[in-house]
This record gives structure tokens, sequence and C-alpha cells, in this order.
């Protein structure tokens, strides 16, 4: 993911001010994102480069510094066999989490995880209802997945909206900041359950030929 790779060039090392922002800025679209320097997408990098620098990665830099996280990395991968809640279905899953970061536990030498998923939408509203239904199976694979693999506990995951500059999550577990949006839940089900299912049905689907249209 291409908006990942901007965030490991820029995010891995904190910006010293709004010029060297700019500067790692421009140097990923030249690393990764040349599309973008083409003639004909002027003004779309002109606008990409205008959220990024002035709004998404401050905001973001900001969450991590006031809350004294630690990036372990960005895009990191990794690939288990997950089991549902009753042990009767096992699936390789591989995944790739955009954000992954850590922080000491309150009164604690042991460290506590968190995961960001970036998302660039203009409909920030489809990401909280998913949030408010119980619906982001994507965030609970990665954060069984993150356990599994020794990232425990995760103890926050959530939707970095990048157009929004917006941190979507259920988890109540960071300073007071207006960009921290704290979702409500309506009903409360065994979410990783629901994501296990869903692949199971993907799986089943396509051995039969079926393609959801």
């Amino acid at each position: 993911m291409v908006i990942s790779f901007f965030f490991t060039l820029i995010v891995l090392n904190i910006c010293k001010n709004s010029t060297d922002l700019e500067d790692r800025t421009n140097k990923a679209i030249i690393e990764v994102g040349a599309q973008l320097l083409q003639p004909e997408n002027e003004m779309e990098c002109t606008v990409f480069k205008r959220i990024f620098i002035e709004k998404s990665i401050p905001v973001l830099l900001k969450i991590i510094e006031d809350n004294t996280l630690e990036v372990v990395g960005s895009e990191v991968e990794f690939t288990s066999i997950l089991k549902d809640s009753s042990g009767a279905n096992a699936f390789i899953f591989n995944a790739k989490i955009d954000l992954l970061l850590k922080r000491k536990s309150e009164g604690s030498q042991e460290y506590e995880y968190l995961i960001f998923d970036f998302k660039w939408t203009g409909n920030p509203n489809k990401r909280q209802k998913e949030l408010e239904d119980c619906k982001e199976l994507q965030l609970a694979l990665y954060q069984k997945i993150a356990e599994v693999n020794g990232k425990t506990p995760v103890v926050m995951r959530g939707y970095y909206l990048l157009k929004q500059a917006q941190l979507l999550t259920v988890n109540d577990v960071f300073k007071p900041n207006d960009a921290i949006i704290i979702v409500p839940r309506k009903t409360s089900p065994e979410i990783f359950d629901q994501a296990v299912n869903s692949y199971r049905e993907r799986i089943q689907n396509l051995k039969t030929g079926y393609i959801e249209e």
C-alpha cells in the first residue's frame, strides 16, 4: 500500500519542522508515488501533498507524541493459523497492518499495542457505522493475528482517516484530542468469529464457483 509506505518514510522519524515534513513527502512521492508527478496528475498531487502536509501527518504525529506511543512498524506483516472461539474452524490468514504502535502499560514496564488502519475516504460515516455495528472485521483479524504473534495485549484498534485527519475507534485509551472520535457500540457480538465465518463463506463460494455481485 503506497500510503503506508509514505508513513514509513515520514512518520518513523519524527519530522523536525514543516520544511522537513515537505521534503520527506516529496522524497516519498519520488520513491513510490511517481505517477503523481505526471503532468496530468499535477492537481491531484498538489491536493495530496496539501492534505498530507497540512492535516494528516501533523495530526497523527500529535496523537503519537501526546500518548507516548512508539512505532513498531508500518505495513507489519503476519501469517498465522487462526481458529474461531469454538476451535472448529481454522484458516491460514495473512495480514499487513498499516501502522502498529506500542506503549508501556500504566504502572508497568510491559508493553501494550495499538493498531491503526489507514483509510482514504470521502465518506467517514461508513467507517463510523462499521464500528458502531461491530462490523470492522478486518480490524478484528488484525488484532487477533497480532496477539497470536506476541503483540499482546492489543488495547486499541481503529481507522485513521487520512482526508479528514481523524482517528475513529471504540477504545477510549487516549488523552483528549478533537481528532480522536470514540465511537459507541450498538451491540457487542464476537467480531472475530464473524470474520472467520465471512472468510469461510467466501472460500466455499469460490469452491462452488459463486461470485458475489
